[in-house]
């Protein structure tokens, strides 16, 4: 008996007198085989099969599904995030700006040095291990900030506007708060009077060694009055003035 050429109608034929079924699949693989035995033909239809093996007769050749891989790798996790510096506090945040893969869609938590927490954390460590759990995934990921792209956030100045040289221990000298982070010959400031003229210069300002004390570049107390000041950081130039009272 040959079933070559007819094999396809005789599946429609042999289904058809089936007893009508509803079957359910959910990314299922489909597959069907068939042997010949005598004058009889069985077949049989599977539904997700990974690996099957292929038949065939001399008359003809059927595969049951598609062709898997044995082994599948597993899924992974992937993940993107940023780490800042903040130089006033002196502290790292990481920020994790995307979790993929695992199934995270269906939730995920994450642990901090073994800490639950959310999607950012500030650590004042160089090194951070922090782990991220889905339903299929359990991820840890070891950081080292000195391999780290890291983003350095510069502590801003503040200016205070009045100095009084007048030696009693308040507002003695003129304070720029910050501002020792911008030293090391990295700042420089200039006092000007009511005409532009520079008064005072110095570098490196730091509020103790180099620091303005109302009184003028060769030593000399200055008046009353108001003063004018541009401070010149690594990141940028301010503009301002200062009121000096004895």
């Amino acid at each position: 008996m040959k079933y070559k050429g007819s094999l396809v109608a005789f599946i429609l034929l042999y289904t058809a007198a089936l007893p009508a079924q509803t079957i359910s699949l959910d990314r299922q693989v489909i597959g069907c085989f068939g042997l010949s035995g005598g004058d009889m033909a069985h077949f049989s239809m599977t539904a997700g099969e990974a690996v099957t093996p292929t038949y065939s007769t001399p008359n003809f050749e059927l595969t049951q599904g598609f062709h898997q891989p044995n082994d599948v790798e597993p899924e992974e996790l992937e993940v993107l995030w940023t780490i800042s510096f903040d130089e006033c506090e002196s502290l790292y945040q990481i920020t994790l700006n995307s979790i993929t893969g695992c199934d995270v869609e269906s939730g995920f938590s994450v642990l901090w040095q073994g800490i639950p927490g959310d999607s950012s954390y500030s650590f004042a460590e160089t090194e951070l291990v922090f782990s991220i759990l889905t339903s299929n995934c359990e991820t840890e990921f070891s950081l080292d900030m000195t391999t780290e792209n890291i983003e350095y956030l510069a502590c801003p100045l503040l200016f205070y506007s009045l100095i009084t040289p007048n030696g009693d221990g308040a507002n003695d000298s003129w304070i720029i708060e910050n501002i020792s982070f911008h030293t090391d010959g990295k700042n420089r400031v200039e006092i000007f009077n009511r005409w532009g003229e520079k008064i005072w210069s110095g570098a490196g300002y730091d509020n103790h060694n180099v620091v303005w004390t109302g009184n003028s570049d060769d030593g000399k107390p200055l008046p009353d009055g108001t003063y004018f000041y541009s401070v010149f950081t690594d990141a940028r130039s301010y503009k301002g003035y200062v009121e000096l009272h004895r």
